[in-house]
């Protein structure tokens, strides 16, 4: 926050807060103290939503049943057994 604010204040930008009111769809509602304290919150609530959605995307039910194709690996032959390999191909 140090940074933007001296940046701000290089180009004589006023760092503010939203205007907050009491029903807000479009956008972050978030009652904070200062400009720092809402956009630290905004931010970061904006970013975790980001991370949850990519691993929902990423490790969804799908890759749960494939994952013991892993097992066709050489070097991993021995961590499954061929009922969970033969069930995960025929899917």
């Amino acid at each position: 926050m140090k940074n933007v604010t001296t940046i701000a204040s290089e180009l004589d930008v006023e760092i503010h807060m939203p205007r907050i009111c009491g029903r807000q769809i479009a956008r972050n509602n978030i009652n904070a103290q200062d400009a720092e304290q809402y956009y630290k919150i905004a931010i970061f609530t904006s970013f975790l939503n980001n991370l949850i959605a990519q691993l929902h995307s990423r490790f969804d039910k799908r890759l749960e049943t494939i994952i013991p194709l892993e097992g066709l690996i050489p070097s991993n032959f021995t961590h499954y057994d061929d009922q969970s390999i033969l069930a995960a191909a025929s899917t």
